[in-house]
């Protein structure tokens, strides 16, 4: 009840309310004292025993409901919501990743799984994810103690892509860099991304080889059209297979290959969002440079977060090079460029 005058005032009358006798009028107790009457005399003895209850089925639900609705007051007190959006968030970090369950280390220290907010003394503070089969990710943020805390977002990217490989005829025996790794059909086969030489072989039947390139995450289906002993068509793939090349091959950047340089392209602009946050960290990223000297697949393998990932990935899609070369021909070759974030002063 609004009115103090209309609530009970002990334990005894609620319950009797509870469960009352029947033909019984149940009436507001107030023990309220007028400022000059006496004060009530006093007993001479006190029956410890509890009374005997005896509650109804709806009584009962309303009793559990009332103890329920006092724990949930006292667990909001003690502990509040710390959500997005709520004014009263505390100064520190949140941390989400894509995909989420990222194991978090603040300074080294393991601090859980993402999505995770973390409250933090002002400094700067290391803060780095991983999870299985993705690049780490790292980078340095400065704490501020003031609110709101600031948000971190890390899209990871996959280490490893998948090879299905089938051949016609089948039961081929399949080669991946010189390992043996099964018959054809074959699937599943996990692999680094990056370039790897894939061969084939069955009795009575040519060799097939090619080099193929692997983007993290990405499945590759690769057909073999098998040619028999002694036809013509299988000289190009035995000649391949000792290292000759065609224009746009992609090789590996190693003894007679030209390797390409940078001939146009600036280094990535520190973005507002993070000068904002404070953020410092280094990308790193792989990438193929083509035939004509443009930038291909770029791909993240060392993170520092998705502001600073973002703003490395648009600069280096604007690079260009002169391509590089091997056997006289202009070739595909894959690189790794890097850019580190300072802190700047406010």
């Amino acid at each position: 009840a609004k009115n103090p005058a209309d609530r009970f005032t002990s334990a005894t009358g609620f319950l009797a309310a509870l469960d009352p006798q029947p033909g019984a009028v149940l009436l507001p107790v107030s023990t309220a004292v007028a400022p000059d009457s006496p004060l009530p005399p006093l007993v001479d003895t006190i029956d410890l025993k509890p009374p005997r209850l005896r509650l109804s089925r709806h009584a009962r639900w309303a009793l559990a409901a009332a103890l329920l609705l006092g724990v949930a007051a006292t667990a909001a007190t003690r502990w509040p919501a710390w959500t997005s959006g709520t004014p009263g968030r505390p100064p520190g970090i949140e941390v989400s990743t894509a995909p989420a369950g990222a194991t978090v280390l603040v300074n080294g220290n393991e601090m859980g799984r993402s999505p995770l907010a973390l409250s933090l003394p002002r400094g700067s503070h290391s803060i780095k994810v991983f999870h299985e089969h993705y690049a780490p990710a790292e980078l340095t943020v400065e704490a501020t103690g003031e609110r709101p805390p600031v948000p971190l977002h890390f899209t990871l990217w996959p280490l490893t892509a998948v090879l299905e490989i089938e051949s016609d005829p089948p039961g081929a025996t399949v080669e991946i860099d010189g390992q043996r790794s099964g018959m054809t059909p074959a699937r599943d086969l996990q692999v680094p991304s990056g370039t790897h030489n894939v061969a084939l072989s069955r009795p009575g039947f040519r060799s097939w080889a090619r080099t193929v390139e692997t983007s993290p995450g990405e499945t590759l289906r690769l057909t073999a059209r098998l040619q028999p002993a002694g036809h013509p068509a299988g000289i190009a793939d035995a000649l391949r297979a000792r290292g000759w090349v065609r224009a746009g091959d992609l090789v590996e950047d190693g003894p007679g290959v030209s390797a390409p340089h940078r001939i146009t392209g600036e280094p990535a602009v520190y973005p507002a969002p993070a000068r904002r946050m404070r953020l410092q960290g280094t990308v790193t990223a792989e990438f193929v440079v083509t035939e004509t000297g443009g930038v291909a697949d770029p791909r993240i393998v060392e993170s520092a977060g998705e502001v600073l990932d973002e703003a490395f990935l648009k600069a280096l899609r604007e690079w260009r090079y002169e391509p590089a070369e091997k056997n006289g021909g202009k070739v595909r070759v894959r690189l790794r460029a890097h850019q580190s974030f300072g802190s700047i002063p406010p």
